[in-house]
């Protein structure tokens, strides 16, 4: 039975509390399932159209009597998935394709159907409901018959929509020509820059694989960076073997609750590394190994009066580096980053016997 606009105002409006509720249930639904695939994204924005946005959309001119039922709106419950790179949308498009059911028919992949000129910028939007494994689940039953669209776009692509919308330009058609080129040139170069972006973060990839694959192997590179450093911290012998000692003297390790955690850990050693200059992973290894014997002393002083101080691999290394010989242990202690009261602990403890050059071993 075909519905008037009045008919449907009056649907939405019962229904409305069970499209916010699918909304949410969606949103949580996605959040779980990239937070699983290890995909990270910018944010995750969510909606239901408000009533008087309903009554907007159904009203217009060019919309008067397309709908005739709700069910044939499918934007009423709208996620938008903001991701940074274009290889990152294509893994939540697969995560959607993999994990709901598609209405092929209204959804859009832009970037396959826009022309070279067309007015706009790239982006995908799907439209989706339960699987049957879902919708199967007692808590999703009231959702049978839902549909939402989902949005998914790079940082650039999000950004130029916003700025797109200011323009309040609906077609290529209604661009003076003047206007119509700049902003096709502004879209390519935007365009441009994704796929450069894109690039560039497959090529680092590609390069933590590396250093990550030699550190295995105990293979050392010349380079000291964040990334070749990381590498060589969760896969060093000697470090994996500080973790013990610290443990034993009240010290607990700590869990990097997120990459970025981790790499914040690993700036703080970089800097300190590159202040003593170290020439490369490798003088960092050796002197490691030098160092080693002396950690049981130094962290029994250091933590006998901090019980349960919580440190992790990246801050141990750089207390025992604070006791390296000669001009390197002013230089370590320079740039370490440490805090004055343990400075102050760790100059007054001396290593037993000195520290000697030691032959390193792989």
């Amino acid at each position: 039975m075909e519905s008037t606009s009045t008919d449907l105002e009056a649907e939405y409006a019962d229904r409305f509390s069970l499209y916010e509720s699918f909304t949410l249930n969606i949103e949580n639904v996605l959040r779980t399932l990239l937070d699983a695939a290890n995909i990270e994204y910018l944010r995750i924005e969510a909606r239901t159209k408000t009533k008087e946005s309903f009554m907007d959309k159904i009203t217009r001119e060019d919309k008067q009597n397309k709908y005739k039922r709700l069910s044939n709106i499918t934007d009423l419950s709208g996620i938008r998935i903001i991701g940074y790179y274009e290889n990152d949308v294509s893994q939540i498009c697969k995560i959607l394709e993999n994990n709901f059911s598609l209405d092929r028919k209204n959804s859009v992949n832009k970037r396959a159907a826009n022309a070279p000129d067309r007015f706009g910028y790239l982006s995908i939007h799907y439209i989706i409901s339960y699987d049957k494994v879902r919708r199967r689940l007692p808590e999703n039953r009231q959702f049978s018959g839902l549909k939402a669209e989902i949005q998914v776009r790079t940082v650039l692509q999000h950004a130029w929509a916003v700025l797109d919308r200011r323009f309040r330009y609906n077609s290529s058609a209604e661009i003076p020509l003047p206007i119509k080129r700049k902003l096709f040139r502004i879209g390519a170069q935007l365009e441009g820059a994704d796929e450069d972006l894109s690039d560039v973060e497959l090529k680092i990839k590609a390069l933590r694989a590396s250093y990550e694959q030699k550190a295995s192997e105990g293979k050392y590179v010349e380079q000291i960076d964040r990334d070749s450093l990381i590498a060589f911290v969760d896969n060093s012998v000697t470090v994996s073997a500080l973790v013990p000692k610290a443990q034993e003297r009240g010290a607990r390790l700590v869990m990097f609750s997120s990459q970025s955690n981790k790499e914040d850990s690993a700036s703080l050693l970089l800097k300190m590394v590159l202040g003593m200059q170290l020439s490369g992973l490798d003088d960092l290894h050796k002197l490691l190994v030098q160092l080693e014997p002396h950690a049981d002393s130094l962290f029994a002083a250091l933590f006998s009066d901090l019980k349960d101080t919580r440190v992790s691999k990246y801050a141990l290394v750089r207390i025992l580096l604070c006791i390296s010989p000669g001009a390197l242990a002013e230089r370590a202690r320079r740039y370490s980053g440490l805090g004055p009261k343990t400075l102050a602990q760790i100059n007054q403890i001396r290593p037993t016997g000195r520290v000697r050059p030691k032959k390193a071993t792989y």
